[in-house]
């Protein structure tokens, strides 16, 4: 099984997984979209494992989380990054690169995945 081929799509094309056993709670899923605010490289390291029909095995959460990054505005996000203490402790030139970085994503939203479309029934369900 080819598992190291990690692709960018449009956020649009992962599914949400109904079926997904895991909750995560208000202040939590907060927390979570800023770290991902804050450190978007994360994503390209932990990609959203899909099935054949690009729904989300994996990274459920994190899917949630970019879906409602999309919807922020700009502004939103510089505010966002702004109150992150995170975010204080960047350079300058880091702080306006990740401004910059949202900006652009935020025109055409991408997830990074991993298909693994090649595991059985009872594999995806784990």
């Amino acid at each position: 099984m080819e598992l190291d081929k990690i692709k960018q799509v449009k956020l649009s094309q992962v599914r949400v997984n109904k079926q997904n056993p895991r909750t995560i709670a208000k202040d939590k899923f907060q927390k979570l979209v800023t770290s991902i605010l804050v450190f978007p490289k994360m994503l390209m390291i932990r990609p959203i494992v899909v099935d054949n029909v690009m729904q989300a095995l994996g990274g459920n959460m994190r899917n949630n989380a970019l879906n409602y990054i999309a919807k922020m505005s700009p502004e939103d996000i510089a505010a966002r990054l702004h109150a992150s203490a995170d975010y204080q402790r960047k350079t300058d030139s880091e702080k306006q690169a990740l401004l910059q970085w949202w900006g652009e994503w935020l025109e055409k939203p991408t997830a990074y995945i991993i298909d693994a479309s090649e595991l059985s029934e009872d594999e995806r369900r784990q």
